[in-house]
């Protein structure tokens, strides 16, 4: 999955993106592509005074080939730089979106973000997130392949989620206790490296509930570390 995100730095983009024959509305620079499989697909930006721009193609390599990306190339030439392009990392074994996947595809541009499902993740390693080393890992993994600065404002999805042997099946709340990952961890690590990077919750159906609790997660480790 795509996910396209605005730097708030920059000036606010409005509209509609159209990935393949899905569409998706934009507000405010911010919007989520479905799933992509592995090959190539249309995509075209309609702003929200009707103009359309071509958005290029987004085609992703087979087989462990480097992936090949041109929609920021697009999106560059109808002057939406300021829109950031964000390979997600996927939940299922058979799905691209493997961790080095993800920042193969950001090492085509300076300016793509990860998107980190800690979930997925999880997931499509059966159980592997449980310690803060583990969650260690990834982490300096992103910062050795793509830098600390773009580790920093990497894009982040959080939940719990049931996996089979096949990687996600379900998406879950923060009442479970069996399957992960669990939060507090990683908020201790992203307050350690001066992280800002964006982050949604994505339980199911206890969105506000757990994102308050991830919140107050994230401001205990703050207080715990002046």
């Amino acid at each position: 999955r795509v996910c396209v995100i605005q730097d708030g730095a920059q000036s606010q983009v409005s509209g509609v993106l159209t990935v393949g024959r899905t569409t998706i509305p934009v507000e405010n620079g911010v919007g989520n592509v479905p799933p992509l499989n592995c090959g190539s697909v249309g995509a075209s930006f309609t702003d929200a005074d009707g103009k359309t721009y071509d958005a290029g193609v987004v085609f992703f390599g087979h087989n462990g080939q480097s992936p090949t990306v041109t929609s920021q190339d697009a999106l560059d030439a109808a002057g939406l730089s300021q829109v950031h392009i964000c390979p997600e990392t996927m939940g299922k074994i058979n799905q691209l979106g493997t961790l080095d996947e993800v920042l193969a595809m950001c090492g085509v541009d300076e300016r793509f973000l990860p998107c980190v499902d800690f979930g997925h993740l999880n997931a499509r390693t059966r159980g592997g997130i449980v310690s803060s080393d583990d969650y260690r890992v990834i982490l300096d993994r992103i910062e050795n392949v793509l830098g600390s600065d773009r580790m920093r404002q990497m894009h982040v999805h959080f939940s719990k989620i049931e996996y089979t042997s096949g990687g996600e099946k379900k998406h879950l709340t923060f009442e479970d206790t069996i399957y992960g990952p669990d939060f507090e961890p990683l908020a201790n690590l992203l307050v350690q490296k001066n992280s800002c990077a964006h982050i949604i919750c994505e339980s199911d159906g206890t969105m506000d509930v757990d994102a308050l609790a991830m919140k107050s997660m994230y401001s205990a480790a703050m207080e715990a570390s002046v």
